[in-house]
């Protein structure tokens, strides 16, 4: 018989299912079902050239994109703590005659996590990490930052779950200074083919209305909201939007005061398709439209000064996604 993680049903509610990370909460949240050992995913988004503003029209083009990769692995199968490894590597480059940026901004981030306890139905688990945050490629000795994650979970009955966190993370875009406490309840409607979890940061949304069609809405306030619609033309091949807005924050000298920060807040409506190759690897190509997008100084989001806005305009990405 088949060891169960001790977060194999408890409160997998409190993972998101579209956010950056795979080095938090998500390494003991985010469901890997057995048997896999590794699952991953890279991606490259190209923005097309768009306009500045600096305090006024500025004439000047900036081209951006984006590349990003992580991936987690089992450290222990059939372990009921099931500790787990991960790592993402969030790059953002910005080509522009204008001095003011830098030419990249990266967050990277190793971590690992682990099941730690089990008594009278509640679970616990705890992770730990560290990350860079910076600009040009891990030029800012402040750039390096801590995360940590306390985790408790009870599952109520069979389809309820409540889930409670406490978690840490230096280079959060809203008070990277002070652990965050979050909630969530998490009710499944198989019947339906419906789950929804509700709580603070973290929300999530998944329902199946037919079997082809999913629709998706999750929530980690500050730094990230989305909502998703999937649907499957034939087996294997698929089409899906989305609509999602986030936040990223990186350490560079010379701006503001010593502890500030720049930030870049971004809103993308995208649409595209689908191809699993195999029923462990899958492309995502798709293309779409980039707006809100502000560089702006400061601590975090509660208090900022805007620095530079990036014009809307178009975009493309390709992603793959793997398990093995």
């Amino acid at each position: 018989m088949k060891t169960k993680s001790l977060f194999a049903a408890a409160i997998t509610g409190l993972c998101t299912s579209v956010t950056f990370a795979q080095v938090g909460p998500e390494l003991l949240l985010k469901p890997m079902p057995e048997p896999i050992r590794f699952d991953g995913r890279v991606s490259a988004t190209y923005f097309f050239d768009a306009g500045t503003n600096i305090d006024g029209p500025s004439g000047v083009d900036a081209q951006l994109a984006r590349y990003f990769g992580a991936g987690r692995v089992r450290l222990m199968p059939g372990n009921r703590a099931d500790p787990r490894f991960g790592f993402s590597v969030n790059t953002l480059t910005v080509d522009t005659t204008n001095d003011i940026l830098p030419e990249s901004f990266t967050d990277a981030q190793i971590g690992i996590g682990t099941g730690i306890a089990e008594y009278e139905g509640w679970v616990a688990g705890l992770t730990f990490g560290l990350g860079f945050a910076g600009a040009n490629e891990f030029g800012e000795s402040s750039g390096y930052y801590g995360t940590s994650t306390l985790l408790l979970g009870r599952q109520l009955d069979k389809h309820t779950s409540l889930g409670i966190a406490l978690d840490y993370n230096g280079s959060r875009s809203f008070m990277p200074d002070v652990p965050l406490p979050g909630i969530v309840w998490t009710r499944q409607i198989p019947e339906r083919q419906l789950e929804v979890s509700l709580g603070f940061p973290f929300a999530y949304g998944r329902w199946r209305p037919t079997e082809k069609l999913l629709l998706e809405v999750n929530f980690s306030i500050p730094d990230f909201v989305g909502a998703r619609v999937a649907y499957d033309i034939v087996e294997g091949v698929g089409l899906f939007g989305s609509l999602s807005r986030r936040t990223e924050a990186w350490r560079a000298e010379g701006f503001g005061e010593e502890n500030d920060r720049i930030l870049f807040e971004q809103t993308m409506a995208e649409f595209g398709a689908r191809f699993s190759i195999h029923d462990r690897f899958t492309v995502l190509v798709a293309g779409g439209y980039a707006f809100g997008q502000e560089f702006s100084v400061g601590f975090d989001s509660r208090n900022t000064d805007a620095l530079i806005q990036i014009d809307d305009g178009p975009f493309v990405r390709i992603e793959g996604q793997f398990a093995f």
